[in-house]
């Protein structure tokens, strides 16, 4: 096979993997359209960590039994509740996104999800009715400086208040814990955001007929977010990689062999003929 045509096969298989990564088929989509402004520690304990519940791409889930945290104006630690089902598909989006807030949303969409399936009489089930005029922000504040950043507001859904759910009668109504939810995490450059004690971080719900927040420590959400670990280099990393090892070697090997042969060509006598011997009397 020649050269020119292994490279048109590897720019395809390397489009195809990054084709795949940003498609989506089906289910609810939601996108974010704004982020703001820095820089990861955490405060509190987890206790009993369980075998490896969920994998996806190169992240995998490992929930403990509970989440132990001491907010900073607090005397005694608190048990925060954990889900111990498969997350779904948005939480790992979120998490390998490797934007600004991506630790931080994801965090709180693991402990949305928590709320709701150790609590579900207290809170709203896992089903949640869409609004088409309603936005969520996530604000990260302290003495220092303040950003801000968009998510979808069903990653929050334990938070509203039920009567936000009658707003409008014609609103869908999805599962949260579904895979088939498909998010497109804003993706803002620079490092992922720096979480410290000092900062508090508070949601915020906005829809036509009611305007809701709630603070929450930010280093609990990224204690959350910690829950879901890396699990190696994923696939559209390393197989485009090799495949360009490959190819490299390849191509090595057939400059070599064409210059033995060039060799082989010039070392050659030019005009091969039969001595004929003489006698003479």
């Amino acid at each position: 096979m020649q050269p020119h045509k292994i490279i048109i096969i590897y720019f395809y298989i390397t489009n195809s993997y990054i084709s795949a990564r940003s498609s989506h088929s089906g289910g609810h989509s939601y996108s974010n359209s704004h982020s703001y402004g820095h820089g990861t520690g955490s405060h509190g304990r987890s206790i009993s960590a369980h075998h490896v519940y969920s994998h996806h791409g190169y992240y995998s889930y490992h929930p403990p039994s509970n989440i132990f945290f001491q907010c900073r104006y607090c005397n005694t630690p608190q048990m925060y509740p954990v889900y111990h089902g498969s997350p779904p598909t948005y939480v790992y989006k979120y998490r390998e996104s490797g934007g600004h807030f991506g630790d931080l949303i994801s965090g709180l969409a693991l402990y949305n999800l928590g709320r709701i399936s150790n609590e579900p009489h207290h809170y709203t089930s896992t089903h949640y009715t869409a609004h088409k005029k309603e936005s969520c922000s996530l604000q990260i504040i302290d003495h220092e400086h303040f950003e801000e950043t968009t998510f979808p507001c069903f990653m929050m859904s334990s938070f509203m208040a039920n009567a936000t759910a009658k707003e409008d009668p014609n609103a869908e109504t999805f599962d949260i814990s579904s895979s088939l939810i498909h998010v497109h995490p804003n993706v803002s450059t620079g490092s992922s955001l720096e979480v410290t004690n000092r900062q508090e971080c508070t949601i915020w719900h906005n829809s036509t007929m009611n305007r809701e927040n709630h603070t929450i420590p930010c280093t609990l959400l990224k204690q959350y977010a910690d829950t879901v670990k890396s699990s190696g280099l994923p696939v559209y990393i390393w197989l485009p990689l090799l495949l360009a090892v490959v190819l490299a070697i390849y191509i090595c090997c057939q400059c070599c062999a064409k210059k033995n042969k060039e060799d082989l060509k010039e070392t050659a006598p030019l005009n091969q003929m039969n001595n004929m011997g003489y006698c003479s009397n």
